[in-house]
């Protein structure tokens, strides 16, 4: 259930609409006193045969007229470039969540009271075959309903009468999720009269960059990149590679003529890979700009993906919409105690935690809500609370938080093993911790029984603590375990994850799940290369998944600066730091691989451990018979060969994102097995990787 004090923002009003008996939210009509009347008359629905997707581009853009919700009510609502049923632009709605009927897109037109006007809209879903939608033109106080859709465009139609006012409010409303929603071509107007609808087909757009898409991680049907120049011709080349070698291959190049708007590059036909636009525009401007490509549509639907984010950095401002792109399901992230109560029980939301996790709600992501740290108002510090009253104020605290976001868990504390983060007078002992624990399970259970406590959260895997924690009674407060193993090598964090489950069988006779709440590898010159750091992500997801951990949160999402010298926090990220002329945040290699390997084995559980594929390599299996993946990597420092029984084709995926399709020799499967990993499965003709 959906934790809100108040309904999506402060900006959503609630309003009677004839003919809907939900309440809808965001946009009121302008005129709640019109009463028009219209006659629904949609075209016939598509037919049932396939339709090949459109490239698009979602862009980053403001549409004149029209006012749209904003992204802490909707996901995305906002200008698409490409096969636009008039002219290049048309109007995009991706909902993954919908709370309540909403009106993404809403206008007023001058009207003439006492006439009848003809409306008409075309509309489209990124689907290949027709597909119901629950959405509406709303026309006044009544709607035309959308009928089932597909990649084609669908015109919607109707009638008018204007009783009683001189403006009639338009918009498009949703009343159910959906993904990929279009509508352009908006029109009302008197027989043979001029449209009245302002921008209707919403060519009317400012940008503020070169490179436009919202989105630099694409899927190959659909891929196109979206780019604003000064006008002249433009000319581009892109390479395959992850851009350090300085001599990566050109795989595309051509030119562009601009008149000053939005212009297209088409990159469907490049494939699934990892890839770097250069552009030069008539004036000079150079722009770099990395984008990846998958095959097939990267879906957010597994809880086993999670991603650590910090939204108090407003470098985060859009991190749902690059969680969702890789195919993380749940993010990480601090609720600050100081920040959300100034005044002794009283609980004022940080916008940075209503804003930042109501955007993550609408794109279908739950939060893993640390409750950190300590508060003056109670106590001497502001990192652990360090007596009575200040641990009862820290549990109501964690309670308020579950009140009012929506959680996987409440994690308590972080790191308060680690003395940068734990300054108390009892310090960093288990037994310290103990009383957190409990305040936060007490207070968290008397409003929420199901909210899983997450305890642990340590700073790597700190086994004597751990250990102690369950001695001194932890157990009884724990729904799941977490702690951050870095600096392991892969053998040593699966024998962790292993050492983990046996300290609690040991030490409290019962075993809760574990999480990894906190695991990655940053590109630093001199210790990881780029290609590294995205190998890291497929193989510490399939050692913690593989040995047993139920979820894993890579830190992080993006790199904290520009400076790719820096350590840790600043290029541990899936996306780089912002790039000039670029709307949108770039995807790492490893962001790329992450959207391979959650497309992969999303849905596939994990399947106990058995002898790896070959000598020197170590091997997981994900899913059974032929829906199965099986990532493999060498431990060796060198590929090794694996034969692998099959009567059937295998498909090897590579980190690159190549597909090579091997044949079976007498019931076994010659696979060459690199150091940097693959992922395996039965050839299926057809199936995207």
């Amino acid at each position: 259930m959906r934790r809100r004090t108040a309904l999506i923002t402060a900006l959503c009003a609630l309003v009677a609409l004839v003919g809907v008996t939900a309440a809808i939210v965001w946009g009121a009509a302008t005129h709640p006193d019109a009463k028009p009347t219209v006659s629904a008359s949609p075209s016939p629905s598509p037919t049932a045969t396939a339709v090949a997707l459109p490239q698009v581009a979602a862009v980053e853009g403001a549409v004149a007229d029209w006012q749209l919700a904003p992204r802490t009510a909707v996901a995305e609502v906002g200008p698409e470039v490409g096969d636009a049923a008039d002219g290049k632009i048309a109007l995009v709605v991706d909902a993954p969540t919908v709370d309540a009927p909403i009106r993404v897109a809403q206008i007023t037109a001058p009207v003439v009271d006492g006439t009848t006007y003809d409306v008409s809209a075309r509309v489209r879903l990124l689907a290949e075959k027709p597909t119901a939608v629950d959405a509406a033109l709303e026309v006044g106080a009544t709607a035309i309903a959308l009928p089932a859709l597909d990649a084609s465009w669908t015109e919607i139609t109707g009638t008018v009468t204007v009783s009683g006012t001189s403006e009639l409010s338009i918009a498009l409303r949703v009343d159910a999720p959906v993904t990929g929603l279009a509508i352009d071509d908006i029109v009302v107007a008197e027989k043979k009269g001029a449209n009245v609808v302002p921008n209707a087909s919403f060519e009317n757009v400012t940008f503020a960059h070169r490179v436009v898409n919202t989105s630099l991680l694409m899927r190959t049907e659909t891929a196109l990149l979206s780019v604003v120049l000064t006008p002249g011709e433009a000319t581009w080349t892109i390479t395959r590679g992850d851009g350090t070698s300085g001599s990566d291959p050109v795989v595309s190049d051509g030119s562009v003529t601009s008149d000053g708007s939005v212009a297209t590059i088409p990159v469907s036909a490049l494939g699934q890979g990892y890839y770097i636009l250069h552009l030069a525009d008539a004036a000079g401007v150079l722009t770099t700009a990395p984008f990846a490509i998958v095959d097939g549509e990267v879906s957010n639907a597994d809880d086993r993906f999670g991603v650590s984010v910090h939204v108090e950095n407003a470098l985060y401002d859009a991190a749902a919409r690059y969680t969702r792109s890789v195919g993380g399901a749940e993010i990480r992230n601090d609720v600050l105690w100081r920040r959300n109560e100034k005044v002794a029980g009283q609980y004022d939301w940080d916008p940075v935690y209503a804003d930042g996790f109501d955007k993550m709600h609408q794109n279908g992501i739950k939060v893993l809500g640390i409750v950190n740290y300590g508060n003056k108002l109670y106590s001497n510090t502001d990192k652990v609370p360090d007596n009575p009253e200040a641990l009862a104020a820290y549990g109501r605290y964690a309670a308020a938080i579950v009140q009012r976001f929506d959680l996987v868990g409440v994690e308590v504390y972080n790191e308060f093993n680690h003395a940068r983060f734990n300054t108390s007078n009892c310090g960093t002992a288990p037994e310290c911790y103990v009383p957190l624990l409990e305040a936060v399970h007490t207070s968290v259970k008397a409003v929420d029984p199901a909210m899983p406590i997450v305890a642990g959260a340590t700073a790597l895997y700190d086994g004597p603590w751990f250990d102690g924690l369950w001695q001194a009674g932890g157990m009884a407060y724990t729904d799941v375990v977490s702690y951050h193993p870095y600096l392991l090598t892969e053998q040593q964090l699966g024998e962790t994850i292993d050492q983990s489950f046996e300290s609690m069988r040991t030490h409290a006779g019962d075993v809760r799940p574990v999480w990894i709440s906190e695991l990655g590898n940053p590109s630093v010159p001199g210790w990881n290369t780029v290609a590294v750091q995205a190998s890291s992500v497929l193989k510490m997801y399939a050692v913690t998944l593989g040995h047993g951990a139920q979820k894993m949160f890579w830190y992080d999402l993006v790199n904290d600066s520009d400076d790719p010298a820096k350590a840790m926090e600043s290029n541990a990220g899936l996306f780089y730091f912002p790039t000039d002329g670029v709307a949108a945040l770039t995807p790492k290699p490893s962001g790329f691989v992450y959207a391979m390997m959650t497309r992969a084995l999303s849905g596939r559980a994990a399947q106990p451990l058995t002898a790896p594929i070959a000598e020197g390599a170590m091997s997981f299996d994900f899913g059974t018979g032929v829906n199965k993946r099986t990532v493999a990597f060498s431990t060796t420092g060198a590929p090794i060969e694996a034969s692998v029984a099959s009567s059937r084709p295998l498909d090897v995926l590579t980190l690159d994102g190549a597909v090579t399709t091997v044949s079976p020799v007498r019931g076994q499967v010659s696979v060459t097995v690199p150091v940097d990993g693959v992922i395996i499965s039965e050839h299926r003709e057809g199936d995207a990787h």
